[in-house]
């Protein structure tokens, strides 16, 4: 039986965005396999008429890549990790864009659909009858923390529901089995976005605002600064008690609000090209004990700094600009658009702003124009 190419790309794409055994200590090496190896897929499958659809989102996309490098060299610390970076995002926009060029988007979907499933299922069987495993891998289960973990059941539910929507009973039954995998994992983040997801879910009838390029900026702009600069918020009581007593976190928000308060002294020194890609729980540790900035949009300030910030902003705009313009989309996309929304809003507490954010940004790139294919080539239909 012949292997379709997108088979093999979906695959490799899907464990190098995805997934992360934890219990291999060699699977970096697995991942640096895949990566290229699906580089060499791209060479063979990327056209010209691709690159003239998406000549302009991949002009923003590779400008944005490029300050992920520069930041890098910049502070000679891991550079490895800039480069690995930037190419798992060119790779991953390169597929989609291969994926929309051949309309095999519902397939692709499914594969990833089952494909979580399954890691999700062998991850929760370890989880449950290994415990003991959990402190072995200092405090990892089999394909990471309570984040990610939390996270993947949550895409089970995106990728479900892109082809199976009508199906309510399951789609409520993965809300519940991801809601108790958040709460088991103390994942309190995760159980906000999928009680977010949730009332999206209910009231997508009336969810074509949400497509619109200003919404999400504005979105992603007022989740990333509500805490930093008006954390006094977090005293009104009713938002206090809903910390405290339904979530069971501490007022600060596990030390939250004390790293808001000090993580403009790390960033300005190095605001323009931050202190490179991946170096941050060393930075923020050695500086406040912390892991990271906790928040979306200061953690893209430290990695990559100002001007690889402003890049990906520019490029969420465009996606759902291009998007925006092509209405037609709408009803197949707005899983994809829920799970972005999400990503927004949970970046006021989590970094989120990540590659599998960038995935997800990915799958609604539908290029620059309006497109029909017509004689094996894409004509211009309008102004983007």
């Amino acid at each position: 039986m012949k292997i379709k190419i997108s088979t093999i790309m979906t695959f490799l794409l899907f464990h190098i965005i995805f997934i992360n055994i934890r219990y291999l200590s060699f699977y970096n090496i697995i991942t640096y396999s895949f990566i290229f190896m699906a580089f060499i897929c791209l060479v063979f499958t990327i056209n010209k008429d691709i690159l003239k659809r998406y000549k302009k989102i991949n002009v923003i996309m590779l400008t944005f890549c490029l300050f992920i490098v520069i930041s890098s060299l910049i502070n000679k610390n891991h550079i490895y990790r800039g480069l690995i970076y930037a190419m798992k995002i060119i790779e991953v926009f390169l597929f989609f864009e291969y994926v929309h060029h051949k309309n095999i988007m519902n397939d692709v979907i499914k594969k990833f659909y089952y494909l979580t499933l399954i890691y999700c299922v062998i991850n929760d069987f370890i989880m449950l009858l290994r415990p003991d495993l959990y402190n072995q891998y200092s405090a990892y289960y089999l394909l990471g923390n309570k984040f990610t973990i939390s996270y993947l059941h949550i895409y089970i539910i995106i990728f479900s529901l892109f082809f199976r929507r009508k199906k309510k009973i399951q789609t409520l039954a993965l809300f519940l089995w991801a809601i108790v995998i958040s709460i088991y994992t103390e994942c309190s983040t995760a159980v906000i976005g999928c009680v977010i997801l949730l009332f999206i879910y209910f009231i997508n009838k009336h969810i074509t605002v949400l497509f619109k390029p200003k919404v999400i900026i504005i979105t992603l702009f007022i989740s990333c600064s509500i805490l930093l600069f008006f954390s006094g918020i977090l005293q009104n009581k009713i938002i206090s008690n809903f910390i405290v007593n339904v979530l069971h976190e501490d007022i600060g928000l596990t030390g939250r609000v004390g790293i808001y308060d000090k993580i403009f002294e790390i960033i300005l020194p190095k605001i323009l090209f931050g202190y490179g890609y991946g170096n941050s729980y060393e930075i923020v540790m050695d500086s406040i004990h912390a892991p990271n900035t906790q928040n979306g949009l200061t953690e893209c300030l430290l990695d990559y700094g100002l001007f690889g910030t402003i890049f990906l902003v520019y490029l969420i705009y465009t996606v759902f600009k291009n998007l925006n313009n092509n209405k037609k989309f709408f009803y197949a996309y707005t899983p994809i658009v829920f799970c972005v929304y999400v990503y927004a809003i949970l970046a006021m507490v989590e970094v989120t702003l990540d590659i599998n954010f960038l995935t997800f940004l990915a799958m609604l790139n539908i290029g620059n124009y309006r497109y029909t294919l017509e004689k094996g080539e894409y004509k211009n239909n309008g102004k983007s």
